[in-house]
């Protein structure tokens, strides 16, 4: 009888026993201390806490037909610090006010991370803070900082958006370009990224797996849980895509019958007449105007060792978005308005990405992919708008 009864408890306790061990195991082989620290690490859904609660980057964002999504402020996963425009900071002045030069920054989670406050520090971004306190406009007028950034904004979402709301500003600098290409050439170039189809009516697998994390992010704190979370979503993620390539959704924004050579060239054109739409429209409202592309981790050398399992190996990054900036856009004589930051960390050895496209924070809240993009967007601007060390005024 006792040999049963211990039978029985070792049947019972032994997979308690094994999920034990390799949570343990997990625990131990990562940096991260809480589980959705661990969830987010792999590079998938980013969840933070906001208000207490674990939300999703799409759960910050409500949708709005002007210019695809913004960020909501008094929904369950808002943001405090969203202003009546649906983006980060301070409100929009309502007329152009001639004691200040006041810049807006546009463009997608890029130039969002660097126009708001520092998440880590509470303190404002290195690019938002170095214009405003160390530098003035030409004439001598204070310099403020207003964002028209969203994460996953891509060309034509920043055109709307400054087309609503651009006109009070006296300057208008725009960092852009990996979203712009994310989607491809198979598909139109308004094609918004996967995150705003969240928002059109067609099953999203992605968003039931969300719900799925959020339950176990906050119901338990298991590493193991998380890392069969992230097995899984491979298999559903190959089932949205089938849903997704058969919708009316997928055929109204699909190309076809075109060469590659053909469709690129497609992607080019249309970028490049968006580009020169915003420039027209800042002459018009005699504001200056720069466009500056950022990069990605495959355009880094050298990589550190978790910078190298980040590579994309995606040819509409390595190939054609940096033969647009490269080779495409400087044979454009009437576009002239861009500077490339596609090799601002080249001969870098220090670890700067912390995903395919996004730099990493330390835990002081330093950030040294903004620092050095900062470094460059600030140099061009003393050159081509004037802006002046304060020191010297």
């Amino acid at each position: 009888m006792k040999k049963k009864i211990f039978s029985l408890i070792t049947i019972l306790l032994f997979p308690l026993f094994v999920f034990s061990f390799f949570e343990i195991i997990l625990r131990i082989s990562t940096n991260e201390s809480t589980s959705w620290e661990y969830y987010n690490s792999f590079g998938k859904t980013n969840f933070s806490k906001i208000n207490g609660k674990y939300c999703s980057w799409s759960r910050t964002l409500y949708p709005l037909p002007h210019y695809g999504f913004v960020h909501g402020k008094n929904t369950r996963c808002g943001y405090d610090f969203v202003n009546s425009n649906g983006v980060a900071g301070r409100e929009f002045p309502k007329k152009k006010n001639p004691d200040y030069f006041d810049i807006l920054i546009t463009g997608g989670s890029v130039a969002f991370n660097m126009t708001r406050k520092n998440y880590i520090s509470s303190k404002n971004s290195v690019l938002k803070q170095r214009l405003e306190q160390s530098f003035t406009s030409k004439d001598g007028r204070e310099i403020r900082v207003f964002s028209g950034a969203i994460g996953s904004w891509k060309q034509p979402n920043q055109l709307f958006f400054y087309q609503i709301n651009g006109d009070v500003f006296d300057a208008v600098l725009s960092i852009e370009g990996a979203n712009e290409f994310s989607t491809g050439i198979n598909l139109k170039f308004e094609t918004p990224m996967e995150l705003a189809s969240n928002f059109l009516n067609f099953p999203d697998v992605d968003m039931n797996f969300e719900k799925f994390t959020l339950k176990l992010l906050s119901k338990t704190n298991s590493f193991l849980l998380l890392r069969l979370r992230v097995f899984l979503e491979k298999i559903y993620s190959d089932r949205y895509y089938k849903k997704l390539e058969s919708s009316e959704y997928y055929r109204l924004l699909s190309r076809k019958g075109a060469h590659e050579e053909e469709l690129v060239q497609k992607t080019y054109k249309k970028y490049l007449k968006y580009l020169k739409t915003f420039k027209t429209l800042t002459l018009e409202n005699d504001q200056k105007f720069e466009v500056f592309f950022h990069p990605v981790v495959d355009m880094k050398f050298p990589l550190t060792g978790k910078e190298k399992k980040l590579i994309t190996k995606n040819k509409n990054y390595t190939v054609v978005y940096k033969d647009f900036v490269e080779k495409y856009l400087p044979a454009q004589n009437k576009f002239e308005n861009y500077f490339s930051l596609l090799g601002a960390f080249q001969h870098n050895d220090k670890e700067v990405f912390e995903d395919y496209v996004h730099y990493s924070y330390k835990k002081n809240g330093y950030n040294l992919g903004h620092d050095i993009l900062t470094n460059n967007i600030v140099s061009v601007l003393q050159k081509k708008w004037g802006i002046l060390p304060k020191e010297e005024n």
